[in-house]
């Protein structure tokens, strides 16, 4: 590639991010305008895009459909916990096409950190809470749901049941 069509591949790059950043900016400014008067003005940008990151993504890949995808996956900030089942917090981005991440909330984050893409096969996702004793629980998407953590609270519950039905 030479330096002249590589420097203009550069400047397409940086005007898509650019427009990518302005359309993110409006969301924000329309979050903003959400919340009564007297809150919005210290509302902060991290505080505005928090757990808004699907909101987001929809919004950008609606507008720029040709250009951006939705990815599904986690934010990590500790690379010892990239191969784990959950190795981050949940979390949605775009790519380009040509597989640049763009993403429209990563503000909500403290730090830096690394995108690990969702792999249905593999990662856990977060089901709720332990109807029993309250843990939380994690699995494949597609496992069907269970309302318990384990055998012992599914039968906790289930006794639970059958005694208040006896009643």
């Amino acid at each position: 590639m030479t330096s002249r069509s590589a420097k203009r591949k550069k400047r397409n790059h940086e005007a898509r991010i650019a427009k990518y950043k302005a359309f993110t900016d409006k969301l924000v400014e329309e979050q903003r305008l959400r919340y009564v008067e007297s809150v919005r003005a210290d509302l902060t940008r991290a505080e505005i895009v928090n757990q808004r990151c699907l909101q987001f993504v929809k919004a950008l890949v609606a507008e720029f459909p040709d250009e951006l995808t939705a990815q599904a996956g986690f934010f990590c900030t500790s690379p010892f916990h990239l191969d784990d089942p959950v190795p981050g917090e949940e979390h949605w981005w775009c790519k380009t096409k040509s597989g640049v991440i763009f993403d429209p909330t990563f503000e909500q984050f403290c730090s830096s950190g690394y995108y690990v893409e969702y792999r249905r096969d593999y990662h856990h996702v977060y089901r709720g809470k332990c109807m029993a004793c309250g843990v939380e629980n994690y699995d494949v998407a597609d496992a069907p749901h269970k309302s318990t953590c384990s055998e012992e609270c599914a039968q906790f519950i289930e006794d639970e049941y059958n005694r208040a039905c006896s009643n």
